[in-house]
């Protein structure tokens, strides 16, 4: 069920797979439905205001939560605090201060580097700098959304393997074309909150080697009349925050570095001041929004498989930007997308945004096949074997994880598309082999228990 929204009406466009081992293609989707509900009052659009209509713009949070957000900032000293500690914090007060501000504009945030760990080995190392995530699309007020922004900082939390566990790499330039891309159509403020290091390898650097902008992200700021505003180092005392004051140069933002929790508290505030203090006042919104979903056959809701990666288009703009599952505001116009995991890709080609309008892209995996059967050293089919033990777990780098366990000596399970851990226990012996599951797709596996 689509949470309503104030709006006037929804759309649903799904995008199902077709059966194949290598490139699946679905070259149109198809509008299932489209319900009428009662919206506000019509509000002027742009042109019927006049010039001197308020304008809607965003405060966006680009928080870095990278592996190195674990290192304290004294290094040698365990009682210092956590980089992402101090991350947090400023968060949850800057988020705090905005929302008392009297004219409310939109709050979203951008995480980054959180997603997937360097350790996986079933992901691929081109994946790990895609790591994006728009944790929080800027469709709520400051006051509305405050809350969600500051848990998904880590505000609040602790710094731990089951709690808030910064891991991923750095892919910042992405981060801020995410960041933009969800601004709504008057632009936007970004703060960006990172510990960049100089050796930090995503690329490509949102910063060229002439100390300007690289070209395509100097355009799509422009274009979103996003611009970047602050860049808050978090713990890079000295010169190992070189990298980072000189990216804030290139883009002409206040530099500024969090060295204590106090700190951190203090500054929050005092720049979430400061933006309200050079803000317009707020409009109403005459954007539509745009949610994207994976779910399965009966429509339940699926995270994206383990490696795969959301694309989404505004086609008479051609600005592209990696999406997570969830809402964004969206210009009015039409927009294409598409879901690729490993080989196979979900295509939908056209969908529509109007103003007072959701649109929902909905991307349906279809199940995939898994049989695994034991075999002797002569290739032949064991059926005879006690006691044997199957084990599958799902996304095994994911904290929600689940392990399914099965018995008898041929498995035959209809699964998500997905990355999966798969053991098995027989003779005193036990496999294990890491496999990637496409939508659709049937995969074999024989597995040799018997003499070399």
């Amino acid at each position: 069920m689509i949470a309503s929204l104030k709006c006037c009406s929804w759309r649903l466009i799904r995008a199902l797979p077709l059966i194949a081992l290598g490139l699946a293609h679905c070259p149109a989707a198809f509008a299932q439905s489209e319900l009428n509900r009662p919206g506000p009052p019509a509000h002027p659009t742009p042109q019927q205001a006049g010039s001197n209509r308020a304008i809607d713009i965003a405060r966006m949070l680009v928080l870095d939560a990278s592996g190195s957000m674990w290192k304290n900032v004294e290094q040698n000293n365990d009682k210092s605090p956590r980089r992402a500690e101090l991350a947090a914090q400023f968060v949850g007060t800057f988020t705090a201060q905005l929302a008392t501000e009297r004219n409310q504009h939109k709050l979203g945030m951008v995480r980054l580097g959180y997603q997937y760990s360097w350790l996986n080995r079933t992901i691929p190392r081109e994946t790990l700098c895609k790591d994006v995530e728009l944790v929080v699309p800027p469709l709520e007020t400051a006051a509305q959304a405050q809350g969600r922004v500051a848990r998904e900082s880590g505000f609040g939390r602790s710094v731990d393997d089951n709690d808030y566990n910064p891991k991923g790499q750095t892919p910042l330039e992405l981060a801020i074309e995410s960041a933009a891309n969800a601004a709504p159509p008057d632009g936007g403020t970004l703060v960006v909150v990172t510990d960049l290091e100089p050796d930090d390898k995503c690329l490509p650097d949102p910063c060229g080697p002439d100390g300007q902008p690289i070209a395509k992200l100097q355009r799509l700021l422009k274009t979103r009349k996003v611009n970047i505003r602050y860049v808050i180092a978090a713990g890079l005392i000295g010169a190992i925050g070189e990298r980072a004051k000189r990216f804030a140069a290139c883009f002409g933002a206040e530099y500024r570095v969090l060295e204590t929790l106090d700190q951190a508290d203090k500054l929050g505030a005092e720049v979430a001041r400061h933006l309200m203090d050079e803000a317009p006042p707020p409009a109403v919104a005459v954007h539509g929004s745009l949610k994207i979903t994976v779910q399965d056959e009966d429509g339940r809701k699926l995270d994206v498989p383990l490696g795969g990666q959301i694309d989404l288009k505004q086609k008479n703009t051609g600005a592209s930007v990696l999406h997570a599952p969830g809402q964004m505001a969206a210009d009015p116009g039409h927009y294409e997308s598409s879901l690729q995991i490993g080989t196979t890709r979900l295509q939908v080609d056209d969908a529509e945004v109007s103003p007072n309008h959701q649109t929902e892209i909905a991307f349906v995996l279809a199940p995939a096949n898994l049989r695994i059967r034991l075999i002797d050293s002569d290739g032949l089919p064991i059926d005879n074997e006690p006691n044997t033990v199957w084990e599958i777990e799902a996304n095994p780098s994911q904290p929600q994880n689940r392990i399914m366990r099965f018995k008898g000596t041929f498995l035959n399970q209809m699964l998500p598309a997905g990355s999966y851990s798969v053991r098995v226990y027989a003779s005193g012996r036990e496999f294990d082999k890491n496999i990637t599951l496409a939508p659709a797709q049937q995969l074999e596996i024989s597995v040799k228990i018997g003499p070399s």
